[in-house]
């Protein structure tokens, strides 16, 4: 019985180690009329389910192919913003994966007129 319960567990913690949950920002570019285009590739095996855009206090929700599976790139779109052309600001990214775990990456980029 106590082999059973150690084969089990184990199993189980195998099962959740192959589970990765890691993304990254290819490419970004914000317009001066609020939009920003990214390209997301999920790096890891858990299907992306949300991604969020924030910069200072705001956060918008972007737009694109969703859930977007492991090992699979696209692009999202998010707007609402507002940008200066010819300013340098720093966005976070956050994908949020099936199961809830959420992670978050650090992308800056130069504002492009609209």
């Amino acid at each position: 019985m106590l082999a059973a319960i150690v084969v089990f567990s184990l199993l189980n913690f195998g099962l959740s180690a192959m589970q990765r949950i890691d993304f990254t920002v290819l490419d970004i570019q914000a317009y001066s009329d609020g939009v920003v285009y990214f390209n997301v590739k999920n790096l890891g095996s858990v299907p992306i389910t949300k991604i969020e855009v924030s910069l200072d206090t705001t956060t918008k929700t972007a737009t694109g192919p969703l859930p977007l599976e492991g090992g699979r790139e696209a692009q999202f779109k998010a707007s609402g913003f507002t940008l200066t052309a010819g300013a340098t600001y720093t966005f976070t990214i956050k994908a949020t994966f099936s199961g809830g775990h959420t992670k978050e990456v650090r992308v800056k980029t130069i504002v492009q007129k609209a």
